[in-house]
């Protein structure tokens, strides 16, 4: 405990450099997507390395799901990440293999769900929530894509949407 307060002087610069470790690892897991050659598996790997992220760390779903007032600083982890999903998407999208629908502000949601197979077989069968990811990424092929019943939350819905997740707790 000591060594750690040596590096740190006090509880709120250790949760910093823990936030930053965790915005690192959701940008490196985008950037390996993207030296992948293939653009379908770039975007399939870069949707589950970023659930085995979530599955190792149960306080990064909630941290980057996360709205509450004050957390300007999730807001700008989330910008810093943006583009790197947004080119894992557009080149899959561009090769013809994603569907042309779908588009980043929608992982949000997709982590949501899985994160919750994730939280409630996490005893049972921890690897319950690759069956569900398998399923979503076979409906996100451009080949198999039907027409969708709604369109896509725009940011600002999608953040009330995140915002009413935490008002029902």
């Amino acid at each position: 405990m000591g060594t750690v307060y040596r590096r740190f002087p006090d509880k709120e610069q250790l949760i910093d450099a823990l936030f930053e470790e965790r915005v690192d690892a959701v940008r490196d897991v985008a950037q390996r997507a993207l030296e992948l050659e293939d653009p379908w598996d770039s975007f399939a790997c870069f949707m589950e390395w970023g659930l085995e992220l979530q599955m190792g760390d149960r306080g990064l779903k909630e941290l980057l799901l996360s709205t509450r007032p004050g957390l300007e600083r999730v807001a700008e982890a989330r910008r810093r990440i943006r583009p790197l999903a947004d080119a894992v998407i557009e080149r899959a999208q561009a090769a013809g293999v994603l569907r042309a629908d779908f588009g980043a502000g929608e992982i949000p949601l997709i982590h949501l769900m899985l994160g919750g197979v994730i939280d409630a077989s996490r005893e049972e069968e921890p690897e319950l929530w690759r069956r569900y990811l398998a399923l979503l990424l076979a409906g996100l092929r451009a080949d198999a894509a039907a027409p969708l019943p709604v369109d896509a939350l725009g940011e600002e819905a999608l953040q009330r949407v995140l915002a009413c997740r935490h008002a029902a707790r």
